[in-house]
């Protein structure tokens, strides 16, 4: 959902809130916050709002323009990238317990929403939308959705303590 989208689509109630986050690969960089990652290569989906927020950002001008989050998994793996940035809710797939993933949360940067986009003027497909987002609400079907497929929570409480040699 953003002012330029909101010119040609209409919206639905969001069904999702997440931060903006990077996915970072723990068995190769461990930085403990975005300042650690000023000025390296960051993947981010090109021509996305993931783009632009990271341009916004001015962390870093070595964007690595990828076409899917799993493509920026894969300049990680091949030393080109040392995060990929997204919304947290998409990068939070990635991350396992116990495994070399975990999130670095953007604390500076707004919440994003996620809503259907939909025809403009189609006002009885939009109620519809929003009714049964409602109805998936109130009934407890949205928590037992989020919680199959949000299973781990993405956090980096994995994350290894900075040792002497990385304290700066």
């Amino acid at each position: 959902m953003t002012p330029e989208r909101s010119e040609k689509y209409d919206f639905s109630k969001p069904y999702l809130e997440s931060s903006w986050a990077v996915l970072v690969d723990g068995s190769k960089h461990k930085p403990k916050s975005f300042a650690e990652l000023r000025g390296k290569p960051i993947a981010a989906q090109q021509s996305t709002t993931s783009e632009s927020q990271l341009k916004s950002l001015n962390l870093t001008d070595k964007i690595v323009p990828v076409q899917t989050i799993y493509l920026g998994k894969a300049q990680m793996e091949q030393g080109n990238a040392v995060a990929v940035y997204d919304v947290e809710s998409v990068l939070k797939t990635y991350v396992q317990p116990g495994g070399k993933y975990y999130l670095l949360p953007d604390d500076k940067s707004a919440k994003i929403q996620t809503a259907f986009a939909i025809v403009k003027g189609n006002t009885m497909l939009k109620t519809k939308i929003d009714r049964g987002l409602d109805k998936i609400h109130a009934d407890g079907t949205y928590q037992k959705i989020l919680q199959h497929w949000q299973q781990n929570n993405g956090s980096n409480t994995d994350l290894p303590a900075a040792s002497a040699a990385e304290t700066p």
